[in-house]
């Protein structure tokens, strides 16, 4: 039986298309999520902000940030002083 002239061929073709045109729809709207959820607001720190800054402390010996309770720096061994 012929299906709009085309036969098995225009079948399997028009479902393929189908199947690329979905998934496209698809990745346009996971892109377009992730534009919207990845430029997420800043939280200010202005007057009578609840936030604190934390001062970094750095290793003399490899410069990397260390925490305010190490005593000594877990990359290199080297003893921290406050």
């Amino acid at each position: 039986m012929m299906m709009g002239g085309f036969g098995m061929f225009g079948l399997f073709f028009g479902l393929l298309f189908m199947l690329f045109f979905f998934v496209a729809i698809g990745a346009v709207g996971v892109w377009v999520l992730r534009q919207i959820t990845s430029t997420g607001v800043q939280p200010t720190r202005g007057v009578g902000s609840n936030i604190s800054a934390t001062v970094s402390r750095q290793c003399p010996t490899c410069g990397r940030s260390m925490q305010p309770e190490w005593a000594v720096c877990p990359y290199d061994g080297t003893p921290l002083t406050s």
